[in-house]
Order: C-alpha cells, then structure tokens, then sequence
C-alpha cells in the first residue's frame, strides 16, 4: 500500500494530535482496464488498506454515501456529520447509480458524478477528509485536492493514482479504477476541500463514501501497527523536481530530465541530474522543495553503454 505524505517524511509517532498534513492512499486498476463499460470492481484491497490506514487515525467519524439523495439531484447538496454541516457547491455534479461508464457506487447503489471542479465547504473548520473516487484518471484526467485553510493558506495535493497519458491505444486507461484518498492536517484545520479534474471538460469522475472529521475526532494516540501503515510515509515530494521512469529519485528541475546517456552534461551535473549517482549518495528526499534525492529503494537499473545512468 502506498501511503503518502505532503510535505515531510516522519515515522507514525504517539502525539497524531499534532498531525501535520498528512496523506493516505492507494488504487486498485480494473482488470478490463480500458473500455467505458467495464464490470465494477467487486472488491478494491488496496483502496479500502489506505482507507483502513486513515481511519487508524480517526474515532468517531461518519461517512456519507448519497444514499438519501434523490437519483439526479443535482449540486448544491447538504451532507450533515456529527457537529458539522458540509455543502458540496452549486454546478459540481449530480447523484447518479448503477454502472456509468466505469463510475460506480462503492457502497450502496448511488454516487456523486462530477465533471470538472467540486468544492464542498464547512460550516466547522474539520481537520480530516477521505472518500473514494471511481473511474479517475482514464481520459488522461488527472485529480487534485486543495485543503483551504481558516486563515486564506491552502495546501495542494496531486494525487499520484494512474492515469492515461495518451489517446494512444496501447496506453493504459485505467477505467473503472477504484482509488481512495484520505487527508489529515490538525495544525491547520480547513473550512472547504476542493476537488479538481484537469479533463473535466470531457471526462466525468465519481466519487463516493465521503468521511470528515474535526480535530476532536483525530485520536490522541495511535500505536504503530505491523505493515505498511507503520512504515514512515512517503507523500508528495518531488513536486518541483523532476522523477525517474522508477519514481524512485528525484533530479532537480534544472536538469530538464532524469537520467539518460548524457545526464552528467545536463545542468546541475551528475549529482542532481543521474538517478546512478543520486542513488549512490543515498540522499532521502523530505521536502517538497528537495531534489537530487532518493525517494524510495532505489535499485540501480541494468543499462547498456557507459554514460547511462
């Protein structure tokens, strides 16, 4: 499971009260892969292992699954949780049930379909917000999470789930994907969470079994539990840099690419620019901001011909 974290690499520690943004999660690909009428996926392990992780984290909490909505009703919709109103925005989307083009319920029979940008707000600033997103990324759609903050500040996520790059057909269309995300951030609790689809203008995402929750509901204590979710997490670095095929090192933006025959000659050199080198310093990337760093096990790749790293 890839557990993911905004801006720091820190191992789960006992005081979660102080959570900073934190990130949870993971995907599961439709086997039939790349047609719109693709059979729902009857379990998703990987999506619900990322859910369980942020749920480790909170007590409390309720989930909305649009049940009680009216089949077509259209945005705005007032989703009521213990202690908070949440308001999903006029023109984000409607409920809608069955199989739609690989958009479907995870639970229950009905769900939220959206095309391009989905703002919910809150009447009680929260401090944790997950939910599933079906069908995300096959028309090279790419998905987006901006946490809005009491004071103005926002923090922006882009959530790393598949997507198509191309129209080409041999690409990989990852319809009918199941994916979920969860976000935590006690030291700055947010008053709206937006969702964005890049393609929105010809692509429709759908979403399902949206969970919030205050910082009262983010527990005091959790102890670290054997698997993945115990591992230190690994989220969203390399935003200003520039990654290998792997994703395993990050080279600086500078560079223009990450590795290749010539890397050495790119700017910034062979320290910032070849995943060989950069590997070999073993330097962990933490920030953001970081580069020239290793992001996970690197394992150098068998190449052909010296220069190529």
């Amino acid at each position: 499971m890839a557990l993911f974290k905004l801006a720091l690499l820190v191992a789960f520690a006992a005081a979660v009260k102080a959570m900073g943004p934190s990130v949870f999660f993971d995907e599961d690909l439709n086997p039939e892969c790349c047609e719109n009428d693709v059979t729902a996926l009857a379990v998703h392990p990987n999506a619900d292992d990322a859910r369980d992780a942020f749920f480790d984290h909170l007590d409390g909490v309720a989930t909305n699954g649009f049940e009680e909505f009216m089949l077509n009703e259209e945005t705005p919709l007032d989703l009521s949780f213990p202690g908070v109103m949440a308001t999903i925005g006029a023109g984000s989307g409607e409920i809608d049930g069955g199989n739609d083009n690989g958009q479907y319920a995870i639970s229950g029979d009905q769900f939220l379909k959206t095309q391009e940008t989905v703002t919910i707000t809150f009447d009680t600033p929260i401090a944790a917000f997950g939910f599933y997103g079906i069908d995300v990324g096959d028309v090279q759609g790419q998905l987006t999470f901006v946490a809005m903050g009491m004071g103005g500040d926002k923090v922006e996520v882009i959530i790393p789930h598949t997507r198509e790059e191309s129209d080409a057909e041999e690409d990989q269309k990852p319809s009918g994907s199941v994916l979920y995300f969860g976000f935590i951030d006690t030291t700055n609790p947010f008053i709206s969470a937006t969702l964005t689809n890049t393609q929105g203008f010809r692509d429709r995402f759908a979403f399902d079994n949206f969970t919030i929750g205050t910082v009262e509901n983010v527990m005091e204590s959790v102890a670290p539990s054997a698997g993945p979710s115990a591992m230190p997490s690994e989220v969203m670095i390399c935003l200003e840099g520039i990654t290998n095929v792997e994703g395993t090192v990050c080279c600086c933006e500078s560079c223009g690419a990450c590795g290749g025959c010539d890397c050495a000659d790119l700017p910034g050199g062979d320290s910032k620019c070849c995943p060989s080198v950069i590997g070999a310093l073993g330097i962990p990337c933490l920030l953001t901001t970081d580069c020239g760093c290793v992001i996970g096990n690197y394992v150098p790749p068998i190449t052909e011909g010296e220069g190529c790293f």
